[in-house]
């Protein structure tokens, strides 16, 4: 894997399908960039709300309103909202990014032990479930494997409650 695949988490040529489970995939991207929003509005609203005690200020101080200072203040209450906007975009492009990635290492081990275990069903076979290193749910797959091993030992079957 060479170094850019490292850095954005690429892994090797053969992942291809980064929504393996759209609709949990893009509910988790959702539900980051949804709080996101929330966060991103809480500063922006801060930020307003900042500007605007300044100009109250002014006024009160009895400052002609064609003043240098009021314009002051507009200029760079408008220059911060464009810098806050593309921060917040590039912001969000990253997060997107990043929970495509997440989701993806939460959904495609999910995938694999469902994959595996169908598998094992249909063609009533042992099967090892091997997951990528950067995958979650190792311990699931190694305890999964530990029972496919034990498994011709199993002589009755019951129910846990």
């Amino acid at each position: 894997m060479n170094f850019i695949n490292k850095i954005f988490f690429l892994g090797d040529a053969k992942r291809k399908i980064i929504l393996i489970n759209p609709s949990f995939q893009l509910n988790i991207i959702n539900s980051i960039v949804y709080f996101f929003l929330l966060i991103i509005s809480a500063f922006y609203a801060v930020n307003w709300y900042f500007f605007y005690q300044l100009k109250e200020k002014g006024i009160a101080a009895g400052i002609p309103i064609n003043n240098d200072y009021f314009i002051f203040i507009a200029n760079s209450s408008r220059q911060l909202n464009i810098f806050f906007l593309i921060t917040a975009l590039v912001s969000l492009v990253v997060i997107y990014y990043f929970g495509l990635i997440l989701s993806h290492r939460i959904a495609g081990p999910l995938f694999k032990i469902d994959k595996t275990i169908d598998e094992m069903i249909k063609t009533n076979k042992k099967f090892k479930i091997n997951l990528r290193k950067d995958d979650y749910f190792q311990d699931h797959a190694l305890k999964l494997n530990e029972f496919v091993d034990k498994i011709d030992d199993i002589d009755e079957i019951d129910e846990i409650e």
